[in-house]
């Protein structure tokens, strides 16, 4: 592994929410993202199943993480 190659969690957990604003169906404001030793934990509630695929899919494109852990829960409507 080359130390270049290193991507400090920090860098990672910025570039994960950039992604996240930017992806057209995400509300990024509903996620929550930590990174832990490059791995990428989201937590929060969104309204339906496709928020949560295209947040899964925004994060997986960023450089450095290590792995995923999807913990968004899909609120469905009167589902509380």
């Amino acid at each position: 592994v080359d130390p270049r190659d290193h991507w400090e969690d920090a860098e990672i957990r910025g570039a994960a929410l950039q992604a996240l604003m930017s992806s057209p169906g995400v509300r990024a404001d509903q996620i929550e993202v930590k990174v832990d030793a490059a791995w990428l934990t989201m937590k929060g509630e969104v309204k339906r199943q496709d928020e949560s695929d295209a947040a899964f899919e925004a994060v997986s494109q960023v450089p450095g993480v290590g792995g995923i852990t999807n913990r968004i829960t899909v609120i469905t409507a009167g589902g509380h």
